[in-house]
């Protein structure tokens, strides 16, 4: 139990069996949002849009935060959320269109790469 962290036992009293560190950070994330003020969603999704893994992406992704995220419902938020998990180099692929999106990406990507296109004006 020493190799365990606060959140894999907290994970473990609640599911009542042992998760991997990725699926117990899930649900502890999904703890966290239910009680989350929407203020501070906006933030947060904010900061990792800015912060991602390539430079690309990095200023993709903030400038359509700066513009989308605020007019967003909490369910198209849930979508961006998700999509802020993949890969930064799958997500320049759809964003430039050389691979098209998986579900329930498309419409997102293609709202991203308009605004993209009538920001780069």
């Amino acid at each position: 139990r020493k190799s365990e962290s606060c959140m894999q036992i907290c994970c473990h009293r609640l599911s009542g069996s042992l998760v991997s560190k990725k699926t117990c950070a899930q649900r502890f994330m999904r703890m966290t949002f239910l009680t989350e003020l929407p203020e501070h969603r906006l933030k947060r999704l904010k900061m990792r849009s800015m912060r991602r893994g390539i430079k690309e992406m990095d200023l993709i992704l903030e400038a359509y935060a700066d513009i989308g995220l605020s007019t967003m419902n909490p369910a198209t938020l849930d979508v961006y959320e998700a999509l802020l998990e993949e890969s930064d180099h799958d997500l320049y692929q759809w964003v430039t269109g050389q691979i098209d999106a998986p579900d329930p990406y498309p419409d997102l990507i293609a709202d991203i790469t308009a605004r993209m296109a009538h920001t780069s004006r």
